[in-house]
């Protein structure tokens, strides 16, 4: 938040200087003076030559060839040291290289032959300024004001370059001269306030903002840069005083709104703050854009997934004033989804894409966010529209092969995943998550052959990846095929990821399997300690290890747990029925 205030003074420097470097009159309609030094005479030949130095000068500076522009424009001045239009061009083909000494060199040259021209002057005084002889500067554009007297913005330019000089009281000076020849200004005041400001002489600058005000009473801006004015120096009473002034005369302005809020921050009136922040939300005056800053920059902290009550309120507001704008629903939604109200942002996305369907990064959300509600339906149905937008988006695709398979359609998921894999591009990672999906997806189909193809082309490219590691394993054990291998990558995701129960089981599992039982129950043990999520799998598990151990009455406990615990294996059934192992 704050009031921003800027003055900006440009010129435009333009250029016609095939007119200029032939000795035509080119100072702006009045006559050349008899300061003008003689052309050199030149050949017929040498006059051609010229022309067409400087013409091609003109073409390579178009091309923006600015060192061949500059080798041709040495090659005209060679011809025609008097040209003062190729000197110009040449000042300026050096000013595009930032070599400003040279330039101010050639502009000093054409000004020596040409001294009528306003555009050589304008270019001069502003090499001046790049290089800090803002003095010089000011007597450049005092030339300016000679040449063209009729021109104010000449004379702001010197008062300019004066204060830049440090040269405060001729610039006050001719800030009066300003005045007197072109009346009073808002621009005026504003510059001769900067000087006193500069100078360090509050009253006088509080003089000419509070002349401003006296003069524009329904201009809220100038109430504003007066309270501004005294914020800054501590006068915080008469800077509350501008500020009801300006309520009574715009009491719906939202930068005098968010004014106020700046104020009552310093204050420490957090209440306040927030009430004036509300008001300005509610404005027409700042744009949509500016409140969405203002509401990241101070109410949200998307490091921390902090959202501040107020965030909320704010962005009510923004939906009431904005509702055909889909950014206003998606931000809610950002900020619902990191209160963990998931199902409320989803309903806030959804409302974005009923405004417009053609912003991808909401549908990617939408979908993420389904697919961790496991709503696998609604997954599919948002990935199945997405799509028909967004073809080539990838992450579509995997979202969608999961929701396929977890509704039943397997063939479908396959599908997807394949199409997803022609948009993967080279991204390791991204085509091993899709490989690894297939792979237990052909598994849950009963095509093991796929299966183990899929799992080893994702491990081609990314042989870290505990979870692919892990399943792979338990599906290769839950076979008795490749038990060696099974057990070294199930090795592997326990150092790649200690300590998490799933992996611990399968490779106690793939142990088993390979009748080292006593390591198996090590492992099993050791996922048990950590089984708060009482998993029935895990349970029943350790009850065969012990049954292979010979405990069968304990092996016949376990057994009973996993049924306890939800399972709801024929074969578990029967063990508890038989109290015997079957496999």
């Amino acid at each position: 938040m704050g009031f921003e205030k800027r003055i900006i003074l440009s010129f435009a420097l333009a250029a016609v200087a095939s007119q200029v470097s032939f000795g035509q009159n080119s100072g702006g309609g009045k006559p050349m003076r008899s300061t003008m030094l003689a052309a050199k005479s030149l050949t017929s030949l040498d006059s051609a030559k010229v022309k067409y130095y400087f013409l091609s000068g003109l073409r390579e500076k178009t091309l923006s060839n600015t060192n061949g522009a500059i080798r041709n424009f040495l090659l005209c001045l060679d011809l025609d040291p008097t040209n003062d239009g190729a000197y110009y061009e040449l000042a300026m083909a050096y000013q595009a290289l930032q070599q400003d000494d040279q330039a101010l060199t050639a502009i000093d040259k054409a000004i020596q032959y040409n001294k009528e021209q306003v555009w050589y002057y304008q270019l001069k005084a502003q090499l001046q300024q790049q290089l800090s002889f803002f003095g010089k500067a000011a007597d450049t554009y005092g030339m300016l004001t000679f040449l063209r007297p009729e021109n104010e913005e000449f004379y702001f330019a010197q008062a300019n370059a004066l204060v830049f000089a440090d040269k405060l009281d001729d610039a006050l000076a001719l800030y009066g001269k300003i005045e007197k020849e072109f009346g009073y200004s808002d621009e005026l005041v504003l510059q001769r306030q900067r000087i006193y400001l500069k100078r360090g002489n509050l009253t006088e600058a509080g003089k000419e903002i509070e002349g401003l005000v006296k003069k524009n009473p329904d201009e809220v801006r100038y109430y504003l840069m007066a309270a501004e004015l005294y914020e800054s120096n501590n006068l915080t009473d008469k800077a509350y005083e501008k500020y009801q002034q300006a309520l009574k005369i715009a009491p719906d302005n939202g930068f005098l709104h968010l004014a106020l809020a700046d104020y009552y921050k310093v204050k420490g009136n957090k209440a306040a703050v927030f009430e004036e922040v509300k008001k300005a939300f509610a404005s027409d005056e700042i744009d949509l854009e500016s409140k969405i800053r203002i509401l990241y920059n101070n109410y949200v902290d998307t490091n921390e997934q902090n959202i501040k009550s107020e965030a909320i309120t704010l962005s009510n507001i923004l939906i009431d004033k904005y509702p055909a704008d889909p950014k206003v629903y998606s931000i809610r939604g950002d900020f619902l989804y990191l209160l963990d109200k998931k199902k409320e942002a989803c309903d806030l996305y959804k409302k974005a894409l009923a405004v417009n369907k053609t912003n991808y990064p909401i549908w990617e959300q939408l979908a993420r966010i389904q697919l961790s509600l496991n709503d696998f339906k609604a997954t599919e149905a948002t990935c199945t529209e997405a799509l028909q937008y967004f073809p080539d988006k990838v992450l579509l695709y995997l979202f969608n092969g999961i929701a396929k398979s977890q509704n039943g359609n397997p063939t479908a998921a396959i599908e997807a995943y394949k199409s997803g894999l022609s948009y993967t591009q080279g991204n390791k990672d991204l085509t091993a998550q899709f490989y690894a999906n297939m792979g237990d997806t052909y598994h849950a189909m009963g095509n093991y052959p796929e299966s183990d193809k899929a799992y080893e082309s994702s491990l081609a490219l990314d042989y870290d990846n505990a979870l692919v590691l892990n399943n792979y394993a338990y599906y290769l054990s839950l076979r008795g095929k490749d038990l060696v291998k099974a057990e070294r990558m199930a090795r592997r995701a326990n150092q790649l990821e200690p300590n998490n129960i799933s992996y611990e089981d399968t490779y106690g599992w793939v142990l088993y399997r390979l009748g080292r039982y006593q390591d198996a129950r090590m492992w099993l043990e050791k996922a048990l300690s950590n089984n708060v999520s009482k998993s029935a799998t895990l349970v029943e598990h350790y009850g065969d290890i012990l049954f292979k151990l010979g405990d069968r009455e304990s092996a016949l406990s376990y057994w009973k747990k996993a049924k306890e615990y939800g399972s709801k294996s024929e074969l578990l059934e029967r063990k508890i029925n038989d109290q015997a192992l079957h496999e």
